[in-house]
């Protein structure tokens, strides 16, 4: 695949998941991106932000009050040693949560706009349907003026009480929140795990002091810990402690971690659409089982590969039905056949 198809594979998909159906599991972008970022470092598209701003029709686009981002990705040890070097080794680990990015607005402390991430510069005015979801503080009990970020999301509970026929919780919460007339969008909530002041008032210097300034304000927060000392092979066993255990009780789709350095860097958080400063951990692999229905023969350029087609099976929100076999060798090697 040359840049041009790459980054139109990467673009599509992107559009795909903003508007709540996704045609690709999150470890088959991720492996698209990776692509993209080994082959073609110099591509534009590595410094551009997802958006749905293409899915707003019927609400007023607005300038974010502050830069909303995306996070460089870490799949490994290795990924996350480099990260540490860099950083220090004392961060505040959050569940990356599985939903759709917004930002509410405060004034001296009262509620004025909450919108979505947009482009990360341009977001979406969602107010009125934020306004009714569980968790959004509409007065504080200080003269706060900026931002809460977090997470919109539709809990488990919710997901099978009055939307079982999804099989996804974020894909059906994009669908709820778009919706015009704002119908069953009190049926969402909103996580925070982010703020950031813009009348330059120093409410909080470290991740310690900004988490507690959202639990004293009564925010729904993402569950967090702080890591003294954290090395690459910890933040790797955490994700599968994490995957092991801790979700099993938690009540909202979680698809990774989050790390970031516990002392704020107030100028990377303004300047970078990418912090430096904060790194997203996601599980190597995810694993799913099925039976294997047909194996399909795809012709490219005079090279054959095998397609291995297999009964649907749900991986990270998306339904998956194939698989490359990789080539003959590979199908002989592993004694795959339909039934398997």
């Amino acid at each position: 695949m040359n840049q041009k198809e790459l980054e139109n594979k990467i673009k599509e998909a992107q559009k795909e998941y903003y508007a709540g159906h996704p045609a690709l599991s999150d470890a088959e972008f991720d492996k698209l991106w990776d692509d993209l970022k080994n082959l073609y470092p110099d591509s534009e598209l590595l410094s551009e932000v997802g958006s749905d701003l293409e899915e707003s029709e019927g609400f007023e686009k607005v300038e974010l009050k502050s830069l909303m981002g995306s996070q460089s990705k870490a799949n490994t040890a290795e990924e996350m040693e480099k990260f540490i070097s860099e950083n220090g080794n004392t961060y505040m680990e959050t569940y990356k949560l599985d939903g759709s990015s917004a930002e509410l607005y405060y004034e001296n402390g009262k509620f004025i706009r909450g919108c979505s991430r947009g482009n990360g510069v341009i977001g979406v005015d969602y107010t009125k349907n934020i306004s009714k979801m569980g968790g959004v503080v509409k007065s504080l009990s200080i003269p706060y003026t900026g931002v809460v970020k977090g997470e919109i999301v539709l809990s488990h509970k919710n997901k099978d009480k009055y939307f079982s026929e999804f099989k996804n919780s974020r894909n059906c919460a994009v669908g709820i929140y778009h919706r015009l007339n704002g119908e069953d969008c009190e049926k969402l909530d909103f996580i925070a795990w982010d703020a950031f002041p813009t009348n330059e008032e120093n409410y909080f210097s470290t991740q310690e002091e900004l988490f507690k300034f959202l639990e004293n304000e009564k925010f729904k927060v993402t569950p967090h810990k702080l890591w003294k000392n954290l090395t690459g092979e910890k933040s790797v066993n955490r994700i599968h402690e994490v995957w092991e255990s801790e979700l099993s009780n938690y009540d909202y789709d979680c698809d990774g971690l989050v790390w970031k350095k516990n002392e704020i860097d107030w100028e990377d958080l303004k300047t970078n659409e990418r912090p430096k400063s904060q790194i997203a951990l996601k599980p190597a692999k995810v694993f799913a089982e099925s039976i294997i229905t047909d194996i399909k023969w795809n012709v490219v350029n005079g090279t054959i590969t095998p397609v291995v087609q297999f009964n649907p099976v749900d991986i990270q929100g998306s339904t998956i039905t194939q698989a490359s076999g990789y080539n003959v060798s590979f199908l002989e090697e592993m004694k795959l056949e339909i039934g398997d």
